[in-house]
C-alpha cells in the first residue's frame, strides 16, 4: 500500500467510479513531498522559473510517484524512467512513468499521472492503452487526488505489488542446491547488495545456516591442502539436518563432471561422516587434497574420477585421510 508520510487517511470511493476500487487520498501527504528526487543522475526540480508547482499538478504528482516506488516500494532508481516512448500502432507516445524489467527491457509499471482538474477515468483510459500496447504487468493512474492500479488483465486491483528482485539483473545471483543423497534440487537467489537469501518464490529466506568456506578442492590432479578462509555462504537451513560439522570448497578442475561437479561449483561436505565404498569424498593424499569417488577392491583403495580424461589414483602407501563426505553441491545458474 502507499505509505504516505504522514500516513494519509484515504478510503475506497465507489458511486461516481462504480465498481472500480479508486482510493482517495488525503492532501495532507501531499505537502511532505516537496523534496526533490533525484533519478538518472538528474534533478527534477519542483519549481518552474523560481516558482513553486502548485500543488497537484502533473509535475508534482509525478515526483510524488517517483518518490513513493523508489522509498516505500523499493524499486531501485536505476529501473524508474520518465516519459518512456510507447509505440501504439505507428505513433510514437510517452508514458509518464516508467518501471522496467532489466531482463526483457520492457515496461514492468506504467504509470500515467494527471492534475487534479482532469477526470482519473481519463488517465485510465490512456494507462490502458499503453499497456495493452506494451503487455506490462501492472499499470497506475492517478490525478493527485485518486489513485487506481490495473493489473495485466486490465483487472482493477487495491495495489501494486512491492520490488520483484527477479526483474532485476544487478545485484542478484541464481543459485541451484542438489543434495546428493536425494537427488533433489533447490532454487534460491543471493542479493549480493543485502546479502539476502530468497526462494524460487522470491521470499526472502528468515531461516539460513551459515557455513565457512575454505580454500579450493581440486577435481583433477590433486593440489596442496591449504586451510584459507574464503568467507561464508548463507543456505536455507531446510537444505541442511546437521550444519554443525559442514564446510564448503570451491571445486577447481573438471574430472567429476559425469558426476555433475563443474569447476567452480561449491560443494557441501560433513567432516563428521565416513565415506563409504564408492561414495564422493575429500581425500588428503601425501599432503594434497582432491575430490574422488573411493573405491576399495580387497587391500587396494582407488580414487576415482567421474571423467574418463583421468586415470584412478592408486593409494599404494604414504599418507592417507578422507576429510568429510559429499552431501551437497551448489551451482551458481545465473
Amino acid at each position: 500500500m502507499f505509505l504516505f508520510l504522514p500516513k494519509p487517511e484515504f478510503h475506497t470511493t465507489y458511486g461516481q467510479f462504480r465498481d472500480i476500487p479508486c482510493l482517495t487520498i488525503d492532501s495532507i501527504f501531499i505537502g511532505q513531498c516537496r523534496d526533490s528526487v533525484k533519478i538518472h543522475s538528474v534533478i527534477y526540480s519542483l519549481s518552474e522559473q523560481g516558482n513553486p508547482v502548485p500543488l497537484f499538478s502533473s509535475c508534482f504528482v509525478r515526483q510524488w510517484i517517483i518518490n513513493e516506488l523508489i522509498t516505500n516500494y523499493d524499486y531501485p532508481k536505476e529501473v524508474v524512467e520518465i516519459e518512456h516512448k510507447i509505440n501504439i500502432g505507428s505513433k510514437a507516445c510517452k508514458a509518464d512513468v516508467v518501471v522496467i524489467n532489466q531482463k526483457t527491457g520492457e515496461p514492468h509499471i506504467i504509470v500515467e499521472t494527471k492534475n487534479k482538474d482532469i477526470d482519473i477515468m481519463d488517465a485510465v483510459r490512456q494507462l490502458k492503452s499503453y499497456m495493452h500496447a506494451s503487455g506490462c504487468k501492472y499499470g497506475v493512474a492517478t490525478n493527485g487526488r485518486h489513485i487506481i492500479f490495473i493489473n495485466k488483465n486490465m483487472q482493477y486491483i487495491n495495489d501494486i505489488p512491492k520490488c520483484d528482485k527477479t526483474i532485476l539483473t544487478k545485484g542478484l545471483e541464481h543459485y541451484k542446491y542438489i543434495d546428493v543423497k536425494t537427488f533433489r534440487e533447490y532454487e534460491f537467489l543471493k542479493d549480493t547488495h543485502t546479502l539476502e537469501i530468497l526462494n524460487d518464490n522470491n521470499v526472502v529466506e528468515d531461516d539460513l545456516t551459515q557455513l565457512r568456506i575454505y580454500s579450493d578442492i581440486a577435481a583433477g590432479i590433486p593440489i596442496e591442502i591449504l586451510d584459507d578462509y574464503k568467507g561464508t555462504f548463507k543456505l536455507p537451513s531446510e537444505y541442511i539436518k546437521t550444519p554443525e560439522n559442514l564446510y564448503i570448497l570451491q571445486v577447481k578442475g573438471d574430472s567429476m563432471t559425469g558426476a555433475n561437479i563443474d569447476d567452480g561449483d561449491y560443494v557441501v561436505v560433513d567432516s563428521s561422516q565416513s565415506v563409504q565404498n564408492n561414495e564422493i569424498g575429500v581425500v588428503v593424499y601425501n599432503g594434497s587434497a582432491t575430490l574422488k569417488r573411493v573405491v576399495q577392491t580387497g587391500g587396494l583403495v582407488l580414487l576415482l574420477s567421474a571423467n574418463d580424461d583421468f586415470e584412478a589414483i592408486s593409494i599404494i602407501d604414504g599418507d592417507f585421510s578422507v576429510q568429510g563426505k559429499l552431501i551437497g553441491i551448489i551451482k551458481q545458474t545465473q
